[in-house]
């Protein structure tokens, strides 16, 4: 039996971080894909550390452990009549409640893992409380991903435009992955993503790089590419995946999550998009304009010169257009500025009803821009809106609110 996740504690694949008050829980994800394995170690050894450490608990730390499988809330410590059996658990359950015990785990958290059995892996999330309580989720074995969504179907589903660049090909499980989001948007949501588009990028430099997770590098982003958003995928999206998003019933992979962050940033970002194509209208007219203002001011010039009469009206005529002309260009030049420089409504929406872009993020305690914290929240109120609402209620109220309101 090997169990596998995401990392050491340090790299959780997801733990929600609690404290007093609540608002201060959180939710870590990690995009590693590195392998925690006990090796040559059997389930009865890896019951017998968790039996010691329950009959040891840290002090005033009286353990209780129960299972939740199919909606059913068993006890399996201290031990009841009738209950299991540490060595016969489900599912891999065991090396969940391995993790639990293997501690610290101060503050509280949740975590969600991927464990081996002979049957495959199995999504289990575990949960230790406050009071040392620890609760272990689990469920039946991951199903077979289903077959890739071509290139096409998804274009035409959702009004999207996929493009490759240099060569570059979409690799099935992005293509997965987004046909899984964008199944998660709601009807108003992908209205407002109509026309976007989804690159493949040939190299990573293109991708913008920030992210809050340490030594973590995302492989989606959305940039504003010459001023029209975009989301971007990149060369490095993982291979293997050894932990999950959601509920353990509705298993995900956490790609989705990502490109969920990605589809986010540009469903806040549709007014703005609509104001840049407005703007491209608009300058477009005013180039025309200029050309057709070219063209008289030339003409004009060749009149003087000639002393043709009757010039004083049109001389007049004449600065008045270009008066108007320059006042075009001033206006369009502000609109520019306003669209780069301006806070994004929708986001700062959710800004201040949390409480600022730390208090909106369900993923960090640390810095993090209010782009990328109504991005994480987005992701996480589509694929696991319990998570959501148990880590910052306030944002899963806003979130309800905004949807009930479109």
């Amino acid at each position: 039996m090997l169990l596998v996740l995401s990392g050491a504690l340090a790299q959780d694949a997801r733990i929600v971080l609690t404290g007093n008050p609540p608002t201060d829980r959180k939710v870590v994800g990690s995009r590693s894909t590195a392998k925690f394995m006990e090796e040559a170690e059997t389930e009865r050894a890896a019951a017998k550390v968790v039996l010691d450490r329950l009959k040891n608990p840290p002090a005033g730390k009286e353990r209780t452990a129960w299972l939740v499988r199919d909606g059913e809330r068993t006890q399996v410590w201290p031990p009841v009549k009738g209950g299991p059996k540490l060595t016969e658990l489900p599912d891999g359950a065991i090396w969940a409640f391995k993790q639990a015990v293997s501690g610290p785990w101060n503050p509280p958290r949740e975590r969600d893992m991927l464990v081996r059995d002979g049957e495959g892996l199995h999504p289990a999330t575990l949960r230790v409380e406050e009071d040392g309580t620890i609760t272990v989720f689990s469920a039946n074995a991951l199903e077979v991903p289903g077959p890739v969504v071509p290139m096409p179907k998804i274009e035409r589903d959702f009004g999207v435009d996929l493009v490759e660049e240099a060569g570059r090909t979409f690799q099935p499980e992005m293509l997965r992955a987004l046909d899984e989001a964008l199944h998660l948007l709601t009807p108003a949501e992908r209205a407002r993503i109509e026309g976007v588009q989804i690159a493949r990028l040939p190299e990573l430099d293109r991708l913008y790089l920030g992210s809050w997770r340490p030594s973590q590098t995302p492989w989606t982003a959305y940039v504003e590419h010459e001023l029209l958003g975009r989301v971007e995928l990149s060369d490095i999206v993982p291979e293997e995946i050894l932990w999950f998003v959601g509920p353990v019933d509705a298993p995900r992979s956490p790609r989705v999550l990502e490109v969920l962050e990605a589809l986010g940033r540009a469903v806040a970002d549709a007014d703005r998009r609509k104001q840049v194509a407005e703007l491209g209208e608009r300058r477009r007219a005013h180039i025309a304009r200029h050309e057709e203002l070219t063209a008289w001011y030339d003409a004009f010039t060749e009149k003087e010169k000639s002393r043709a009469p009757g010039l004083k009206a049109e001389r007049l005529q004449l600065q008045q257009a270009l008066a108007e002309q320059e006042a075009e260009q001033k206006a369009l030049d502000d609109l520019l500025i306003e669209l780069t420089a301006r806070n994004n409504p929708m986001i700062q929406s959710l800004m201040k009803a949390a409480g600022g872009p730390v208090a909106a993020s369900p993923f960090t305690s640390e810095s993090v821009s209010p782009e990328e914290a109504f991005a994480s929240a987005f992701a996480l109120y589509h694929i696991d809106p319990d998570a959501l609402l148990w880590a910052t209620p306030a944002v899963h109220a806003w979130f309800t609110t905004y949807l009930d309101g479109q």
